[in-house]
């Protein structure tokens, strides 16, 4: 039997949140931060690797230097 592409459950709808567990707080938002930043559709809309290199979750004083 034939069923149409949206009758198939091709997608698992879960969130970034959903997925990350082991962090709390400012780390697992400048986490999900980092991972949004990274996975964007559109080449375009994502940041560079320069800029995911300055990523406050990879260079925590990069955070402190703002406050």
């Amino acid at each position: 039997m034939l069923m149409r592409l949206h009758e198939l459950n091709l997608v698992d709808y879960t969130t970034l949140e959903d997925g990350e567990v082991r962090l709390q707080g400012k780390d697992q938002e400048l986490f999900l931060d980092l991972m949004r930043s990274m996975l964007r559709w559109l080449p375009e809309e994502r940041k560079t690797t320069k800029q995911l290199l300055y990523h406050p979750w990879l260079v925590p004083s990069a955070m402190d230097d703002q406050h």
